[in-house]
């Protein structure tokens, strides 16, 4: 009676996890599909803009999506409304769950400054945003070994949040 307690509330805890893994995943695809909308909103005229590269170091992801969050404003977007979306939902609070990094260490690391990142065209900013967004983040640290080894366990571990995405019947297209 015992193990089957144990089992059950095994079970309810592993669904459970899962249902903020998929929840996470799912506003990643929506900031995405708003992002896509926003790009096609923008009036690419050769406006530069810093954009982070994609070869951040560890523990600088939240870091370089604040500095696209930042950048975002200056595009030349006809649909407002839509960009001031996109900027609140590239907010630290919405991707917190994807950094491998607890708050110690991202406090404690010295990132790359907003303005120290290369210049680059409106388009090619957009196209590196929307790439981190799909970069493999590696297993966050309070996972265990095991649950980073089944896919479906593992949603933001060693693939890009949105990669894991197919398990859960969804769908996305890669930008590279």
């Amino acid at each position: 009676m015992k193990l089957l307690v144990c089992c059950l509330l095994a079970i309810t805890c592993c669904v459970l996890a899962n249902v903020d893994k998929v929840k996470r995943t799912m506003k990643l695809t929506e900031v995405l599909k708003e992002l896509r909308e926003l790009n096609k909103s923008v009036a690419h005229n050769g406006m530069m803009l810093n954009t982070p590269t994609l070869d951040i170091e560890e523990c600088c992801f939240l870091s370089a999506l604040e500095c696209f969050r930042k950048m975002v404003p200056s595009l030349k977007a006809k649909q407002k409304k839509l960009q001031r979306k996109v900027i609140k939902n590239l907010s630290p609070l919405t991707f917190g769950g994807v950094d491998s990094c607890s708050r110690e260490e991202r406090e404690n690391k010295v990132c790359q400054g907003c303005d120290s990142y290369p210049m680059k065209d409106s388009r090619e900013f957009v196209k590196k945003l929307e790439s981190l967004l799909q970069k493999p983040q590696p297993c966050n640290r309070s996972h265990t070994k095991a649950s980073c080894v089944h896919p479906e366990w593992s949603i933001g571990c060693h693939s890009g949040p949105l990669q894991q995405l197919h398990s859960f019947g969804g769908s996305f297209t890669r930008v590279d």
